[in-house]
């Protein structure tokens, strides 16, 4: 959401009934926001909320059967809604039209039940082939598809409108099928569109926020109590400062019948008016858990403090927040509570600062396959355990049948009961084991992306322990006795050995350092292949091939712990060769050591006006002259130079050599 536009007809723009030859009727304007103004060709219906002002003012022209969907969905929209589940899209067309500003086409106006009137401006623009709720409305109700946002250059367009799109196409790409801006670049047509829409007056840049009221009193037993009393004489009143906190009784009766509990404590909720000493009645809600969650990490840094909720100069110590890591529902729930709240607190004088996090790293979900049928309009997913699937090669399903025989399609879709698709961890850990489970999370995926759920993948983090601990438990009579060895001279293999140990803990490191944690498994595994690459057996190990192979074992195992915490202690003890020896008792990640990190040889890349040609391995220190020399003298070079005007040569140390040849 780069540029967000918000798009409304031309003053003399309407919408109107279907087959009014004369459009006599009058209406307003409807007003839309959108993120994504390079799609508005592809709008083929403006979809509002049912107590949309166009809805109200043509009313009297609706049929009895649109005006009884209308008043049903506004009748639905008023009960308590269930957050976790989402309601099924449904809505119906008004026989109204509106008229797209860029385009100068019709379009149908309908009432779409997943349209709410409280946020945004109540209206939508429906583009199926590039948003995904579009795209499910539209295939339902059997609208048209256009397709205007390709990810790749075209040379010529595809046909507009093509009910074959498969999936909506949600990525920034090139604009299509758009007139004027048709081969620009999303982002680009996003702000020559919104420039041109300023201009001629029916729409202009904005920001929108998604800001509500906020009711932060729950009917719960459990939470913190709100200081506030209610005196028949004087009101609402603030409890004193000098009797707080208000501290919550032992128990409270727990009934269910949509009271607070306190409400039913008597020596809770009877208390003495602050102002007049009479008799009142304190508040029997307490608050949201968002209002503490909101401010947590600034009692951390001041637990013990009575008078206040902090010290300010402790906590302008210890704040802001270096790094928070979250889901995307932190990022969009309880971190804008945070930010509020941190605000309000420098308003009051409690802090300096604005923001109370420096930087948020928001981890991806973690989604699992799902199977359904929609042939009555309506996702009905059976559970993946009862479905027979069938894969290719590389494991890719290609088909999917019910119990009853039915054919089913596939997705992946965010975990949820009522799906299906839930992994119970605990079940993966009495199969697998907390750390081959816990492995593999590490390593299916970087940090920020999806991981999508597969078992299978469990398996192989249950192999490389196993890989490990067997090399481990081999030799655990060799590594405690040549600690204190001298090495007089180093093999190649040892050297080698050595080089890919140091080369992993820097590597390892680095990726840490930058929050990933998928790559450093790929490199504990890579070390772990070069450990048995090695080639050394127990029983006639010379002390320099002991001493490479311990060193490589203590070093892996270190960096194994943050993944495999509970494998990597009980390998710590048998390597160190003392049982009472833990990594929680103070081990230190390894430190790598350069010289040994740096490799005797590097390949070197060789181009020709361009193009890879060959590779010449050389040492790290090599010389450019030296380095240019050896490349002159590769025999495939020869065959693209001998005879040749060299124009210049390019040296990139120790990266990549360019030569530049005439003709």
């Amino acid at each position: 959401a780069d540029t967000p536009v918000r798009i409304s007809e031309a003053n003399e723009t309407h919408a109107g009934k279907a087959g009014d030859a004369d459009n006599s009727i009058r209406t307003p304007s409807i007003r839309v926001f959108t993120t994504r103004i390079d799609t508005i060709y592809g709008a083929n219906a403006l979809v509002v909320a049912a107590e949309h002002p166009i809805v109200e003012a043509n009313r009297a022209s609706f049929s009895t059967e649109v005006a009884a969907n209308i008043d049903a969905i506004i009748a639905e929209n008023l009960k308590p809604k269930d957050r976790e589940v989402e309601i099924e899209k449904d809505g119906f067309d008004t026989l109204l039209k509106a008229i797209n500003p860029f385009s100068g086409e019709e379009v149908p106006v309908w009432v779409g039940n997943y349209v709410m009137m409280d946020y945004g401006t109540g209206a939508v623009m429906s583009v199926p082939a590039h948003d995904e709720r579009d795209f499910e409305f539209a295939k339902k109700f059997g609208l048209p598809i256009r397709q205007v946002v390709s990810r790749e250059p075209v040379q010529s367009e595809p046909e507009a409108f093509g009910n074959g799109v498969d999936v909506a196409i949600t990525d920034y790409g090139f604009v299509i099928n758009s007139g004027e801006w048709s081969g620009k670049t999303s982002i680009d047509a996003n702000k020559e569109m919104t420039e041109f829409a300023a201009a001629n007056g029916f729409g202009e840049a904005t920001t929108t926020y998604r800001l509500r009221d906020w009711g932060i009193s729950r009917q719960r037993f459990w939470g913190s109590p709100i200081p506030i009393i209610y005196c028949d004489s004087c009101g609402v009143v603030p409890e004193k400062f000098e009797n707080l906190p208000i501290r919550l009784p032992e128990n409270a009766p727990i009934t269910g019948t949509g009271e607070s509990p306190l409400a039913k404590v008597p020596k809770f909720y009877e208390t003495i008016c602050p102002k007049c000493e009479g008799p009142a009645t304190r508040e029997t809600d307490t608050m949201d858990t968002f209002v503490d969650s909101s401010w947590y990490f600034f009692r951390y840094t001041d637990p013990t403090n009575e008078i206040l909720p902090f010290d300010p100069e402790t906590a302008a110590h210890w704040m802001p927040v270096d790094q928070y890591i979250g889901g995307d529902d932190h990022a969009v729930m309880h971190l804008i509570y945070a930010r509020f709240w941190s605000k309000v607190m420098r308003d009051m004088g409690l802090v300096t600062f604005n923001e109370p996090v420096k930087r948020l790293l928001s981890q991806g979900m973690v989604v699992g396959e799902t199977f359904f049928d929609d042939e009555s309009g309506k996702r009905i997913y059976h559970p993946p355990a009862s479905v027979t699937v069938t894969r290719d090669a590389k494991g890719k399903i290609t088909g999917a049948v019910s119990a009853d025989g039915k054919a089913l399609k596939y997705g992946i879709e965010r975990m949820s009961k009522s799906k299906g698709n839930g992994v119970d961890p605990d079940e993966m850990v009495e199969i697998y084991g907390a750390d081959a489970s816990r492995l593999f999370v590490m390593f299916a995926a970087p940090i920020e992306n999806e991981l999508v759920w597969n078992e299978a993948g469990i398996e192989g983090g249950v192999r490389f322990l196993q890989r490990l601990w067997r090399f481990v438990y081999k030799w655990r009579e060799s590594l405690g006795n040549k600690q204190s060895a001298q090495v007089s001279q180093e093999t190649a293999a040892s050297r080698k050995l050595r080089r890919k140990t140091h080369q992993t803990i820097k590597r390892v490191g680095d990726s840490f350092e930058s929050l990933q944690f998928n790559t450093p498994v790929a490199a504990l595994m890579e070390l772990l292949n070069a450990i048995y690459e090695h080639g050394a057996e127990p029983v006639n190990a010379s002390d320099e091939e002991m001493l490479a192979v311990r060193e490589a074992l203590t070093a892996l195992t270190l960096m194994l712990t943050p993944f495999a915490p509970h494998t990597a202690e009980e390998l710590f003890a048998i390597i160190i060769g003392n049982e009472d020896g833990m990594i929680a008792n103070g081990a230190r990640f390894p430190a790598y050591q350069e010289d040994l990190a740096k490799a005797d040889e590097i390949e070197i890349p060789v181009q020709i006006n361009g193009k890879m040609r060959s590779r010449v391995l050389a040492s790290p220190e090599t010389p450019n002259e030296e380095l240019e020399k050896m490349v002159f003298a590769d025999e495939k070079v020869r065959e693209y130079t001998d005879g040749k005007e060299i124009v210049k040569v390019i040296v990139v140390p120790n990266r990549l050599v360019n030569i530049v040849i005439k003709g």
